[in-house]
């Protein structure tokens, strides 16, 4: 009982900094656990599934397949180094 009020105590006094690092570890973990392996698998999954044995409808789905899962990749790269490129030069000044 000690224990959670001291917790609770720490919450609240330290507010929005303790819920971001909490928040920000478990979405960190949960990429690490569940989203990167699952984005891999599926990749992997696609490259083996395009060539000239794998008909049009293989070929189709391993493309799409690539083309989401790389874009949706590529626009998650572009938006956090546009936002590291915002708060190193705001920083500087």
């Amino acid at each position: 009982m000690r224990t959670s009020r001291l917790v609770e105590r720490f919450a609240e006094r330290s507010g929005a900094p303790f819920f971001l690092v909490v928040g920000t570890a478990a979405c960190l973990t949960f990429m690490a656990a569940v989203t990167l392996p699952v984005d891999v698998a599926l990749l992997v999954r696609a490259v083996r599934g395009l060539g000239p044995g794998h008909g049009l409808a293989g070929n189709a789905d391993a493309v799409t397949v690539l083309v989401v899962l790389g874009g949706v990749n590529v626009l998650w790269l572009v938006t956090w180094w546009r936002n590291r490129r915002s708060r190193g030069s705001a920083s500087a000044a």
